[in-house]
């Protein structure tokens, strides 16, 4: 199975090297696909099976990358919660199939909320950096605890609901002060966003696709 799991993968990740290339940032759509089977397992030229039976890749990879982008930013988390967020997040088995009920209770109750709170509070002031690094933790803990999916009908960000963001656009937000499409309103650091997706694309997906291959 590894064989065409490598070579498949191979493909896809030449695909978003060119992308970042040429645009500097890495689609939705893109990132969506790492948590896609058939990324991986293609039926009309693979070794006989099912799609299915590379799920657990997906998921091993896109928790390890999910809770790598959230500790990549979240020094930038609000004081009052930054320690309690670091230690979840840190804690974090991205390759165990077993879902914390208390933790995804916890997440989907109170975490999310806390955050919805503070970005309606805070949604005239300038630097949010800390909500979106909270946003890309908070993140990191659902798709860990079996509450994130990604939109499999949007192309972007702007195509779906906040929900469905993951930690890296949530990381790259908080680091470059500010989404693309608000360069009208704010003054966005497109260097430091560069920066974020370049590592993205470079650091941590290859790290994230070889710990999940070594997992298997």
């Amino acid at each position: 199975m590894k064989t065409f799991v490598d070579a498949n993968f191979s493909k896809f990740y030449s695909d978003m090297v060119l992308e970042f290339n040429r645009c500097n940032v890495v689609s939705y759509k893109t990132r969506a696909g790492l948590a896609q089977p058939s990324t991986f397992y293609h039926t009309d030229n693979d070794a006989p099976g099912d799609a299915e039976s590379v799920s657990p890749i997906c998921q091993i990879l896109n928790n390890n990358l999910f809770k790598t982008c959230a500790l990549k930013t979240a020094y930038l988390c609000d004081f009052s919660w930054r320690n309690r967020l670091l230690e979840i997040v840190d804690s974090l088995d991205p390759k165990s199939p077993d879902v914390d009920d208390s933790l995804a209770k916890w997440c989907q109750e109170s975490l999310f909320t806390k955050l919805e709170n503070e970005l309606c509070l805070r949604e005239d002031e300038n630097n949010q950096d800390g909500i979106m690094a909270g946003y890309s933790c908070a993140m990191a803990i659902a798709a860990n605890v079996d509450l994130f999916d990604f939109d499999s009908s949007a192309e972007n960000e702007t195509d779906t609901e906040i929900s469905n963001w993951d930690s890296a656009f949530f990381s790259s937000i908080a680091v470059a002060h500010g989404a693309e499409w608000e360069r009208d309103k704010k003054v966005i650091d497109i260097k430091a966003r560069t920066e974020f997706w370049n590592w993205y694309v470079f650091v941590a997906v290859p790290d994230a696709f070889n710990f999940a291959m070594q997992c298997i």
